[in-house]
């Protein structure tokens, strides 16, 4: 074999093999009687990544946890704990917004945690994540099903802030969560949550979550519905508002 023809021939399977790599498929998983085949399959592809889908998946209790990192975009260590979810949060969200009255394209947001808080008609201050944008802020707390608001400057403006009862799950977070089954986490908000897709890449790592906040039935509500995405190390990538 000459020279030339080596060099062809390793020109051509490395470009073979390059491509075969490029296109390797994510696992997209749309409900819940997916997930046990993928994980089953990631057995033979563990990972110490810990958003590796065998640290994110419960195969007894048949859920996921969703990490609270996961919505604030900061670094995650794999550790579960849903009582001790507040967490240290310096980030910025840089995400599409699509459908709003206001227009559509790219939007920011400041994150910073923990900050305190202090409860209207009251003396009671809680530590809360911090969300600024160029015309509103929220504060929010974490509890075991996800994040609340617990102060919307919209609200506040509306003379309804008392609508807003840390309850709810604005961010669905914490263990027991499947994929297409709502939530309803706060019997007085209009609104529940239901995670619509997970998409694992080829090695099982997850890579983007898709969920809505809807209006539940027959219930009343100003606001249009919500659909989100977020990805881990960015937080929210895309903000979406449909009827």
């Amino acid at each position: 074999m000459t020279s030339r023809t080596f060099l062809f021939l390793f020109a051509f399977f490395s470009a073979l093999l390059f491509s075969s790599n490029s296109i390797a498929k994510d696992f997209s998983l749309k409900n819940q009687s997916q997930v046990k085949a993928i994980y089953n399959e990631s057995l033979n592809n563990k990972s110490s990544n810990p958003w590796h889908i065998t640290n994110l998946y419960s195969k007894e209790d048949d859920s996921f946890f969703i990490p609270y990192h996961l919505w604030s975009g900061s670094n995650w260590d794999g550790n579960k704990n849903s009582e001790n979810c507040m967490h240290e949060v310096k980030n910025k969200w840089t995400f599409q917004a699509l459908n709003f009255r206001k227009g559509n394209g790219e939007r920011k947001m400041k994150l910073s945690a923990p900050e305190d808080y202090k409860i209207p008609d009251g003396d009671k201050v809680v530590k809360a994540f911090k969300v600024e944008s160029r015309r509103n802020y929220q504060y929010y707390i974490c509890h075991k099903n996800g994040l609340a608001r617990i102060y919307d400057g919209r609200f506040d403006k509306a003379g309804v802030l008392n609508e807003l009862d840390g309850k709810e799950c604005k961010f669905p977070a914490g263990f027991g969560w499947k994929i297409n089954e709502p939530n309803d986490c706060s019997k007085q908000h209009p609104k529940q949550t239901k995670i619509v897709e997970i998409i694992f890449d080829n090695n099982f790592i997850l890579k983007k979550m898709s969920y809505t906040y809807e209006k539940k039935e027959g219930r009343k509500t100003r606001a249009k519905n919500d659909y989100y995405e977020y990805e881990p190390k960015k937080g929210r990538t895309l903000h979406k508002k449909y009827k």
